[in-house]
C-alpha cells in the first residue's frame, strides 16, 4: 500500500489538480489512500484524547507510523490545499503524532 501511494501521488501538485480527470483505476488509489489516512488520523485523535493508550502504539508502531506520514506529507500538503483551501486542516492530528515520535517526544 505504501508503494502504491508513494507512485501514485508522485510528490507532484499535479496529481491532485488533475483529480476530475483520474482514472477509475486512480480514483480507486486515491480513496483508498484517504481510507488509509484517515485510519492514521484516527489512531492519532485516540492518542491525544486520552482515548488510546500512546506508550502502547508508540512502542508497537512507531517506526511504520513516522515512516507513513513522511510518504503521505506531500499527497496531505496537496489535499489540504484543494478546493479553495477548504480543507486546511486535514489530518493535522496524524502530523501532530508522527512529528511528536519523530523527535524521539511523547505527545501526552
Amino acid at each position: 500500500m505504501l508503494q502504491e501511494h508513494k507512485e501514485w501521488s508522485g510528490d507532484t501538485k499535479d496529481t491532485l489538480a488533475a483529480a476530475e480527470h483520474l482514472s477509475p483505476t486512480d480514483r480507486e488509489r486515491r480513496q483508498q489512500t484517504l481510507i488509509f489516512l484517515n485510519y492514521y488520523e484516527l489512531i492519532a485523535i485516540g492518542i491525544r484524547k486520552k482515548a488510546i493508550h500512546e506508550g502502547m502504539y508508540k512502542t508497537w508502531l512507531k517506526t511504520g507510523y513516522v515512516r507513513t506520514w513522511k510518504l503521505s506529507e506531500a499527497f496531505v500538503e496537496i489535499w489540504r490545499s484543494r478546493n479553495n483551501n477548504s480543507n486546511p486542516d486535514a489530518y493535522i492530528n496524524f502530523e501532530y503524532v508522527a512529528d511528536a515520535w519523530d523527535r524521539g517526544k511523547d505527545v501526552q
